[in-house]
């Protein structure tokens, strides 16, 4: 009966934490992104009807950009793929992580913050991203 009442009462704790944690949504529809500790309201979407979350993941200080629709996230490892705005699924880089120095590409005009040098890897504007650093 301990034994039980012990996984009941470390059930209850593993659920609790685990529901404060902040994520990253993104409506399919409207394309906008939101961070919440729960899933976030469907009422009232800009697109018409209601909002279709999709979760991208847990935030953290990995900088992501998608190739297709130039979306940035700031989530704790790669984001989830499903569902790009563009078409088909993100594909997602690892730009850097978040930091002080502020970058902004010449090409595409994304800013960022980051700790070092951003990573230079596709560009959407074609080629590689040249980072001007403010």
């Amino acid at each position: 009966m301990k034994t039980f009442i012990f996984l009941m009462c470390l059930l209850s704790c593993i659920t609790s934490f685990g529901a404060n944690i902040p994520r990253v949504y993104l409506c399919r529809k409207c394309d906008i992104s939101v961070i919440k500790e729960k899933r976030p309201n469907t009422l009232y979407c800009s697109a018409k009807g209601s909002h279709n979350w999709i979760d991208l993941g847990i935030v953290g200080e990995n900088i992501y950009h998608c190739r297709k629709c130039r979306k940035i996230v700031y989530t704790a490892k790669r984001p989830n793929v499903i569902y790009c705005s563009s078409r088909g699924s993100h594909t997602w880089d690892l730009l850097g992580q978040v930091g002080k120095n502020q970058y902004q590409c010449r090409k595409c005009s994304i800013k960022i913050s980051v700790r070092n040098r951003p990573s230079t890897i596709y560009c959407p504007a074609g080629g590689s991203h040249n980072w001007n650093k403010f």
